[in-house]
């Protein structure tokens, strides 16, 4: 069973005639690459005598050979490619957590304005009742000290009345 293919695996070298000469450039490939850069050449069979897909070509029936060169991570490399890695989840971390910050002060500026706008209507509504009720006051004294002044026909009518009962009640105690 042939090993599978990584996926971002790409040739580097392509329709390598699979006779002699092509055989010794594989061989000198393998030979003459530089270890601490790659770490494995693989090699494809392609363009069978037969119609057959080209993973179900063997070696020895291929027209042509395809060369795969593995690339070996350097430790430098992959202490940056973590870096940035890194870097950029902590972005990501800071990019969500400014949503929330933004929604929530966004949430904090509506109720703000909204209790302003409560807090003035609440507030119209207080001065107008102080209003109505100096005006109620105003009106009240006032009526009281209408009824407080009486004025002197009032006072002749009741001294009237009274006059007219005694004389009345002293008519009744002659009669009697």
């Amino acid at each position: 069973m042939k090993p599978k293919m990584n996926r971002d695996a790409c040739y580097h070298f392509a329709r390598i005639p699979n006779n002699r000469q092509g055989r010794r450039f594989v061989a000198q490939l393998r030979t003459f690459v530089n270890p601490g850069r790659v770490e494995r050449v693989r090699v494809r069979a392609t363009g069978g005598e037969k119609r057959q897909h080209a993973r179900d070509v063997r070696l020895e029936d291929a027209k042509t050979l395809r060369v795969y060169l593995d690339r070996r991570e350097q430790p430098h490399e992959k202490a940056e490619m973590h870096k940035r890695y890194d870097e950029f989840r902590e972005l990501l971390r800071l990019r969500e957590e400014a949503k929330q910050h933004a929604a929530g002060r966004d949430a904090l500026i509506r109720l703000n304005r909204e209790g302003r706008e409560a807090l003035l209507t609440a507030t119209a509504e207080v001065l107008n009742l102080r209003n109505a009720l100096a005006t109620a006051r105003q009106v009240i004294a006032e009526k009281e000290a209408a009824l407080l002044v009486v004025p002197a026909w009032v006072h002749r009518l009741c001294s009237t009345v009274r006059e007219v009962r005694r004389n009345f009640a002293a008519r009744e105690a002659w009669r009697i």
